[in-house]
């Protein structure tokens, strides 16, 4: 006799000494129970997928009109012809213009096809800034950077930038 069968019998026995209001509680029991069971195995998980869905769509249309946003830029860059390497002299320009926007925190050096920037103190936005400024205007971009950041969230150290209008790669 296997063990199903012996708590099969073991079950009926049990059942059968028990009266018919016995019975039906067992029976009710056992339907609640598999009830809860059915509802925490099958329909909570996509209940809570139906109830995230919204959030998740609303992250994922912000995320798409990011991208294209950044897709029309690119393409309006590509179209303007404004993506070819500016000139040295404009590059130089350009960098010693978002330099003084960091109001004295900060030194800029060209030499060697790339550009220096040390920094001393320099607010995180304002470093955000200026490295946009040098992506976009200058087309350099980091190559080497060695910053640390002060316990008031101000950056000090030095950033290296190359690319082609620097004549680095």
């Amino acid at each position: 006799m296997t063990a199903w069968t012996r708590l099969q019998t073991e079950l009926n026995t049990r059942l059968a000494g028990l009266n018919a209001r016995e019975r039906r509680l067992v029976v009710a029991m056992v339907a609640v129970m598999l009830v809860a069971g059915l509802l925490a195995v099958a329909v909570l998980p996509a209940w809570r997928t139906l109830a995230a869905a919204p959030a998740q769509q609303q992250e994922l249309d912000r995320r798409m009109a990011r991208m294209q946003q950044l897709a029309a830029t690119a393409s309006q860059l590509k179209d303007s012809g404004a993506a070819q390497t500016p000139a040295p002299g404009d590059v130089q320009r350009a960098l010693e213009a978002a330099t003084a926007r960091l109001s004295g925190t900060a030194r800029l050096s060209l030499s060697g096809g790339q550009a220096t920037l040390v920094v001393r103190g320099v607010e995180p936005a304002a470093l955000a800034a200026w490295i946009e400024q040098a992506r976009v205007n200058a087309r350099l971009a980091p190559r080497t950077a060695e910053l640390s950041r002060s316990d008031d969230g101000r950056w000090s150290g030095t950033l290296v930038l190359g690319g082609p209008a620097a004549g680095g790669n």
